[in-house]
């Protein structure tokens, strides 16, 4: 097999551990069994390449994680088989193929990856890092590519959430039978289904089971004719090699349900295809930042631990050269103000204070302040130059509940309706005095509205104007930086409703049950429900709050954990159901049903 050698990629050096991992060595020689090559290094693209190879010989499957951005489950699950050992066969996993829309949280910043496997050239990042995803497809006998899926695949509609345009849970192939141009026909539907058998024994709820889910890409007639530019197809049409979709559902409760699932997927077809591995852990712990090693000018390194302050001079040229932290994989270290996202191994002068923030994937775990050591507090202020000399304001700085959040000039921040937002600053301080910065559709209670709205608790479920919104809908408004007429910065707040994902209650006799939106409970006259817990697409479940409505009355209870004693005449008559009601400051999250079973 060939080997990879050390190669030069867009002028960054791919590092290559373990070179003798896929070479043909003598008997009796030593072989490296972990490969781990890295494309783009110290950019928001970086691309990290591992390699396993047993004990013993066998098949090689590739796994692809992260090919869009806010699927944790598959590049979580992927990451985790980076540390695995196999007694027989090879595997190479590619666990965060679009690094930059993970670290953003966003399908694909530059459109979506998975549609750019039928391109023939390779212009943008997205699609050099296809062309590299290709020439390991080329390396591999087999394909699983890693997703999360939203709602329930059902070969019938059922409803909005299960239906047959929805993929989470199910195993997807581009046809049930492939037949090579050298006559092998490659049996993809009987494969997948024996997987499926396997994986569902190990799935208690049936709601969760995995389901068949043949696209039939290259049919005229396929309702997935969208997929001929997917990984999976150009693997079975241009490579050969069997190729399938593994997607867990968005909507399964938590994460860590989503990796085990995709982890069933993959040892199954592992066993499969004879590849026999150690089943990887699932760590899910709060990323936390250590300490981050920092290189001033020509100095020795020095390292600052989480929260704390370096002292630089106006000027100094800083490296990040090490983030030491809780995980080894997915970390960012980004400069605020500075060049692009990633600014790991990047120099970078400082001419005033900042911000060191650190990201696993795109979860903030810590950060270090760079701090002028003449400045004090406040910073001083320059004026705008005029002649063309504008500068452009570089971040907004926002709290939402609380929480504070950093967000790029003209980038969206993505929130849930009934949101607290309030705009703190922006970036660069020495534009801070000089700017007005004004939320669009929003107007100060009780004072002047002069447009600027800094300082101001903004509720997003009552003080916003739809009418001055970017639709006329409601549901995107902009915050604009302006000197004069003169617009300097610009950032779109997106506003989605608060939408229920699932409430798990118990009942009388210990038995407890995860419920989706307009689902129904099934209970016994005399049962009594209790509310074990429930999650919604609001951080924290943030002013969430569960009521149950009692039956041809106004009157509701609120659920706070205690036992709620059903009264049997009105689970009898049954006609008008008892409801369980999530809201957010009166604004509907969702509901289930109580009836008779």
């Amino acid at each position: 097999m060939r080997l990879p050698g050390l190669k030069r990629c867009c002028g960054i050096l791919t590092l290559v551990v373990g070179l003798a991992l896929w070479a043909d060595v003598p008997s009796g020689l030593a072989v490296a069994k972990r490969g781990h090559e890295v494309f783009f290094q110290n950019t928001d693209h970086e691309l990290h390449v591992y390699r396993i190879r047993g004990d013993k010989p066998g098949p090689t499957l590739m796994l692809i994680g992260g090919i869009q951005g806010n699927e944790p489950g598959g590049h979580l699950s992927a990451d985790s088989y980076a540390d695995m050992s196999l007694k027989r066969g090879q595997l190479i996993v590619v666990p965060r193929a679009n690094f930059y829309s993970i670290i953003k949280n966003d399908r694909g910043t530059s459109g979506d990856m998975n549609r750019k496997f039928n391109s023939a050239t390779a212009t943008g990042m997205d699609d050099q890092i296809v062309d590299i995803l290709k020439k390991l497809m080329a390396e591999s006998d087999y394909l699983l590519n890693l997703h999360d899926g939203s709602g329930f695949f059902s070969p019938e509609w059922v409803d909005e959430l299960n239906n047959p345009n929805r993929y989470g849970q199910s195993i997807i192939v581009d046809a049930d039978k492939h037949t090579l141009p050298n006559g092998t026909i490659l049996d993809l539907g009987t494969t997948a289904k024996r997987v499926i058998e396997k994986v569902n024994a190990e799935i208690e709820h049936p709601k969760f089971h995995f389901k068949y889910n043949n696209h039939d890409t290259m049919s005229l007639q396929s309702i997935h004719r969208e997929q001929r530019g997917s990984a999976t197809f150009y693997a079975l049409t241009k490579r050969g090699i069997p190729a399938f979709g593994v997607e867990t559902s968005k909507q399964l409760p938590n994460t860590e349900m989503k990796i085990r699932h995709h982890n069933l997927a993959i040892n199954a077809f592992m066993q499969e295809f004879g590849i026999i591995p150690e089943n990887p852990g699932i760590n899910l712990d709060p990323p936390v930042l250590k300490y981050v090693v920092v290189k001033v000018n020509e100095g020795l390194p020095v390292a600052v631990a989480n929260h704390q302050t370096l002292d630089i001079q106006r000027g100094d040229t800083v490296t990040i050269s090490h983030v030491q932290a809780n995980y080894d994989r997915g970390l960012v270290a980004h400069i605020i103000g500075h060049g692009a996202f990633n600014n790991l191994m990047n120099p970078h002068q400082i001419l005033s204070s900042t911000k060191v923030l650190v990201y696993k994937d795109n979860q903030r775990c810590g950060f270090i302040n760079l701090r002028i050591a003449a400045e004090t507090a406040a910073v001083p202020r320059t004026k705008i130059p005029t002649g063309g000399g504008l500068r452009e304001v570089t971040y907004f700085v926002l709290t939402v509940n609380g929480q504070k959040v950093v967000v790029a000039n003209k980038e969206r921040i993505p929130i849930v309706r009934g949101d607290r937002l309030c705009v703190s600053q922006v970036l660069p301080d020495s534009l801070a005095q000089q700017v007005i910065v004004d939320f669009k559709g929003f107007a100060p209670p009780g004072a002047p509205n002069s447009g600027e709205d800094r300082g101001y608790l903004i509720n997003t479920a009552t003080d916003l104007q739809a009418k001055y919104s970017v639709n006329g809908q409601g549901n995107m408004y902009r915050i604009e930086a302006k000197h004069g007429k003169m617009l300097l910065g610009e950032i779109t707040v997106s506003i989605v409703e608060p939408k229920l994902n699932y409430i798990i209650l118990s009942r009388n006799d210990g038995s407890k049950s995860c419920y989706m939106d307009g689902e129904t409970v099934s209970v016994n006259p005399d049962d009594s429900i209790k509310l074990i817990d429930f999650k919604t697409n609001v951080p924290t479940n943030d002013n969430v709050k569960v009521f149950i409505k009692i039956p041809r009355s106004a009157e509701e209870k609120e659920l706070s954990g205690e036992p709620f004693q059903l009264q049997r005449a009105q689970v009898e008559q049954g006609k008008q159901p008892y409801e369980i009601v999530v809201t957010r400051e009166k604004i509907p999250v969702g509901k289930i049903f109580i009836k008779s079973g």
